[in-house]
């Protein structure tokens, strides 16, 4: 009898409630809310004053107020269980993805407990996958198409070259053919090189040793463009960063040459910067910084697409290898441009493997 006793109360059932970590909400048959756990008001970004007593329906996007919870409740009540998944708002306006459990509760049958999970995280983990799939099956195809077009291109090519020694020929005409020719090899060359891009091996280095490898390249893409690069990194830093130093290069170069190349149009004296910006404690943020024609802005949201390019004889992917690169190197890169000012190319890497969680509870020891 004593034992009975010690879970007698709805003081005691929220106790125990509280040490299951996991949302719990409990509804009544008015559909209000009469008890939830703080793993409930967590998630749901409330506390008890604003949540008990409302209904449940306040968590559901009103297009599914009429239909889809109706449904959760009638189903849970028949079967005594149910589970599904709904995009669910909190009292600030936000949503999330969210795996419903619902049961009814074994003491009071007019009552329903709903366990609440937000698996948005599980959710965009399984696009992720899906598009790395597509992207998967979209290379092989691409890879087999180039393969199939490189032999007749070359061929081209080479009978073009043939026919310019030949006399009498429209010479003007074979050189529009061999020109054509050799862009779709450059083209098929690029496809290839993007298509078998490497996956990334991150190390954790220091900046300074991370700059020792890609210095002598961005210098000589400064030279080969006739401009000036600018580096605003100290020798000495020590800061660290997680980054695959071999394909950072390939991508910082092609986001220098981009700079350069923003000048093709302008009187301004070639200059780019390239600077270090610790942005947090967590991450390490690196700015590219042109001062040339800038970005038309019904052009921006195309910068990163393939082979889209304002530029006379350019293929038109070095920003898209440039975003793949950081992208899967778990970094983040985006543009900022004025047109006639410049442009700024900002890139950010992480700079420890652990989880920003785990960082924090080995700071607090």
């Amino acid at each position: 009898m004593r034992e009975a006793q010690l879970i007698d109360t709805k003081a005691d059932i929220e106790k125990i409630l509280n040490s299951i970590r996991s949302a719990i909400i409990v509804v009544g048959p008015d559909n209000k809310i009469v008890l939830a756990n703080r793993y409930a008001y967590k998630l749901l970004g409330a506390n008890q004053q604003n949540l008990i007593g409302i209904k449940i329906k306040e968590f559901f996007p009103i297009e599914d107020r009429n239909i889809l919870l109706p449904n959760i409740v009638k189903l849970t009540r028949e079967r005594k269980e149910f589970e599904t998944q709904a995009m669910l708002k909190r009292l600030d306006g936000s949503t999330f993805i969210a795996l419903v459990s619902t049961n009814v509760c074994i003491w009071d049958e007019s009552l329903i407990v709903f366990l609440i999970y937000d698996i948005s995280g599980e959710k965009e983990l399984e696009r992720f996958l899906r598009r790395s799939e597509r992207m998967a099956f979209l290379g092989r195809m691409l890879d087999d198409i180039s393969h199939q077009i490189r032999n007749p291109v070359l061929s081209i090519g080479g009978f073009a070259r043939r026919l310019l020694k030949e006399e009498g020929c429209k010479k003007e005409y074979v050189e529009m053919i061999l020109e054509s020719s050799l862009r779709l090899e450059l083209l098929l060359s690029t496809l290839r090189s993007f298509i078998s891009l490497p996956k990334a091996n991150l190390e954790l280095i220091t900046v300074d040793k991370l700059m020792i490898h890609i210095d002598a390249s961005i210098q000589e893409v400064a030279k080969s463009m006739g401009g000036e690069l600018k580096v605003n990194i100290l020798p000495d830093n020590k800061w660290n960063v997680l980054v695959d130093p071999i394909l950072f290069e390939k991508a910082i170069t092609a986001i220098i040459q981009n700079g350069f190349e923003a000048y093709m149009t302008s009187t301004n004296p070639k200059r780019v910067t390239f600077n270090l910006v610790s942005s947090s404690e967590n991450e390490r943020t690196f700015i590219v910084e042109d001062f040339g024609t800038g970005i038309n802005p019904k052009y921006e949201s195309m910068i990163f697409d393939p082979f889209f390019t304002t530029k006379t004889g350019h293929i038109g992917m070095g920003l898209t290898f440039a975003k793949r690169i950081i992208e899967e190197q778990e970094g983040s890169i985006y543009i900022e441009s004025k047109l006639g000012e410049g442009t700024k190319v900002t890139i950010t890497l992480k700079s420890d493997r652990r989880r920003p969680i785990r960082r924090k509870l080995l700071s607090n020891k």
